[in-house]
């Protein structure tokens, strides 16, 4: 779907616990963490798979529009690359590098009142699969944008253009559990999620 939910849980327990325990409190320290942050700014998110980059910018997007601020959040991952376009068994082999850059140079200027449209391609974790016409999104000039993404610090277009560069990272161990759930989920056996979540250990550091 092109809609982008604020959390996703692997289970209806975790969802229900973060909902009455760990949301108020998280939601205390993006407070904290968006307090210098203004209009028109840029911020980037970057840190390995299942360290809570996503959830750190949904709570950093409800914390901003408590002070009525207008937030945009750009996934990085709907720029992964097919598995059958992809150029090389590294992270910067699975993104489309050259096409991210393209599609923010367009924010690396002054914007009109107008605003500035960007067209993403969508990715589908399931079937490893891109579909080219994904989501549309306008960006106006007091916008915040928040760009969020294991390669987000690993772009020049994105470091330059960010006034804010956050590195997320966990525990290994709960980040391994949040890898190898979610590939179960796609249907991996535990030993072939367990060898792959190795290998992007090496390569995403």
């Amino acid at each position: 779907y092109p809609d982008r939910p604020d959390y996703e849980f692997f289970t209806l327990n975790e969802a229900v616990d973060f909902i009455t325990r760990r949301h108020p409190k998280m939601l205390d320290q993006a407070r904290e963490l968006v307090a210098g942050i203004r209009a028109g700014d840029r911020v980037a998110l970057g840190g390995l798979a299942r360290c809570g980059k996503s959830t750190l910018a949904s709570l950093m997007t409800e914390a901003l529009r408590e002070r009525n601020l207008n937030v945009k959040v750009l996934p990085l991952d709907n720029w992964i690359l097919g598995e059958d376009q992809r150029k090389g068994p590294t992270v910067r082999g699975r993104f489309d590098y050259p096409a991210i850059e393209s599609a923010l140079t367009t924010l690396s200027g002054k914007l009109s009142p107008q605003g500035a449209r960007i067209c993403t391609p969508s990715y589908d974790r399931k079937t490893r699969s891109r579909r080219e016409n994904g989501n549309e999104l306008t960006f106006f000039p007091n916008d915040v944008v928040l760009i969020e993404g294991v390669i987000a610090l690993d772009i020049p277009v994105v470091r330059d253009l960010c006034n804010l560069r956050i590195f997320c990272s966990c525990p290994e161990a709960t980040r391994r559990a949040r890898f190898l759930q979610e590939y179960q989920l796609r249907g991996w056996e535990e030993s072939k999620a367990m060898e792959l979540f190795e290998e992007r250990a090496a390569e995403e550091s």
